[in-house]
């Protein structure tokens, strides 16, 4: 006989309400980078301050030594040998990782990060802003310029009114009602399809004492202008399945992916793990009613950490070593897809059926262009090279990664093969 208990997840929260007004502590003027030998250069560089206090849980040390042949270290390279390009954080503290990055367009685009890093793109520079939290900011994303929410915990969810003559004006959203105040969780996916229909995963909630039952997710439940969050129960409540990513093609499907490790104690008392990668689905039943949610058959035993489609029909999951899924219409379960890699892989954007990234541990950075997924190369500075944990892009031609060494652009050109 085998038991099964949910593992310990640690993180921490934040409580209360407040009213922070964020203001752009300095436009930071383009720097430049220079690739080895290349010749040329990079405008557009930031430097991502991020606040006041370095220290954070989550911080990454950029130093290390590479190792001859090592497959997670690179060396010198130019610009002209690879496909995307860094963008020079020449003063960054290397201890903080961007997580997450979102934009309205071209020259509207947000990333967050440890230590309560926020900063915002207009086309020309970057600039930081105070986000007045020490908290790890874990996911941004907007229904349009104006309408701008960033996530990290039950307690820490930030709402913004947008980029506005060099300032950005956030308030501490209502935190998501809890009932076990003594448990920590972490708020890690915010996706919705317009201002008053806004989705929120995370860790499961415990709803009761006994820590019988949980929520994985929340809606916004106050439509009209107020903010107020539901219990949303992709599963059954007594399942603690963690949601670590939400998209929808609009208000009536809706996706959202995770999956859970329980720590499994064996008949010969050893201890292991098992994981499971799991993805549920919610549609409108055409009366008008409830969303229903079903669970769909991932085939995979890997956490999934990101999801994203070309539209209702076309939807694309990725996760723990190397693993890529797909689901198209009329599919009962998700489609195995052959993978380039065996790293982990955490973010996912496209800008269309044929035009589709992913990007995750090792500097992993891979395409896919209607056919097959294949590996993109990087220009990035010698040493280990910088788990990467989000992907945006306005279009096939600008295309922003995100993680442990700051960020990289993509421009559209393709120089060893794997992009567009």
């Amino acid at each position: 006989m085998k038991i099964v208990v949910p593992a310990t997840r640690k993180a921490r929260d934040a409580r209360g309400w407040l009213m922070i007004l964020l203001l752009a502590v300095g436009a930071l003027t383009p720097t430049f980078v220079s690739c080895a030998d290349s010749g040329k250069e990079l405008e557009g560089g930031p430097e991502l301050d991020g606040g006041e206090d370095a220290e954070t849980s989550d911080a990454h040390d950029g130093g290390g030594d590479c190792d001859a042949g090592d497959a997670g270290c690179t060396h010198a390279v130019t610009c002209d040998e690879t496909d995307w390009s860094p963008v020079a954080t020449t003063s960054i503290d290397k201890r903080r990782t961007l997580t997450s990055i979102w934009g309205s367009g071209k020259n509207d685009v947000w990333v967050v990060g440890s230590a309560g890093t926020i900063a915002h793109f207009d086309g020309t520079t970057w600039t930081t802003i105070p986000s007045g939290t020490k908290e790890t900011l874990r996911a941004v994303w907007g229904s349009s310029a104006t309408d701008v929410w960033v996530v990290s915990t039950p307690g820490v969810l930030l709402h913004g009114n947008g980029w506005n003559a060099g300032t950005a004006s956030f308030d501490l959203a209502p935190e998501i009602p809890r009932v076990v105040d003594n448990v920590a969780t972490l708020t890690l996916a915010v996706w919705g399809s317009s201002p008053d229909d806004v989705w929120l995963g995370g860790e499961p909630m415990p709803l009761d004492w006994d820590l019988s039952e949980h929520a994985p997710a929340w809606r916004k439940a106050d439509p009209g202008g107020g903010v107020g969050w539901e219990n949303v129960f992709v599963a059954r409540s007594t399942d603690r399945v963690t949601v670590r990513s939400i998209w929808g093609s609009g208000p009536n499907d809706v996706w959202a992916v995770g999956g859970d490790d329980d720590e499994v104690f064996n008949p010969d008392g050893t201890q292991s793990v098992v994981s499971r990668g799991r993805t549920f689905h919610a549609s409108s039943d055409g009366s008008g009613g409830a969303l229903q949610w079903k669970e769909l058959d991932s085939q995979s035993s890997s956490i999934l950490y990101a999801v994203w489609g070309s539209g209702p029909g076309d939807v694309w999951a990725v996760g723990r070593r190397g693993t890529i899924r797909r689901f198209k219409t009329g599919a009962s379960r998700w489609e195995t897809v052959s993978s380039p890699t065996t790293e982990n892989l955490r973010g996912l954007w496209g800008s269309g059926p044929s035009d589709v990234w992913a990007v995750g541990d090792n500097g992993t950075l891979l395409h896919f262009d209607g056919a097959s997924w294949e590996t993109s190369s990087a220009a990035f500075p010698p040493g280990p090279k910088p788990n990467l944990y989000g992907v945006w892009g306005s279009g096939a031609d600008d295309v922003w990664a995100v993680g442990e060494d700051g960020l990289l652009h993509f421009s559209g050109h393709t120089n060893n093969g794997g992009a567009p």
